[in-house]
């Protein structure tokens, strides 16, 4: 099931980017390849959404004058170099 998930995840991914590169409207590049646009905007917005999740939000605050220190939400503190 899972991989059926991705292979659907894949497929929709590069159809978006197709679309994209085509320079056609989404109603013209869907008719040319019998798909609902409804569907196609469905997944963009899904395939869209699941990017952003992939980041993680930080607070960053000067630890001292070299030095930067980053709490992350699991109150992980890293420090780095400026």
């Amino acid at each position: 099931m899972r991989q059926h998930r991705a292979e659907l995840r894949a497929k929709w991914c590069e159809l978006v980017s197709e679309q994209s590169q085509s320079g056609q409207t989404v109603k013209a590049f869907c008719q040319n390849r019998g798909l609902r646009d409804s569907l196609f905007y469905d997944w963009k917005k899904r395939l869209r959404e699941s990017e952003v999740e992939k980041f993680a939000e930080v607070r960053v605050r000067r630890a001292g004058r070299n030095l930067i220190s980053i709490r992350w939400r699991s109150d992980r503190v890293q420090e780095t170099a400026k």
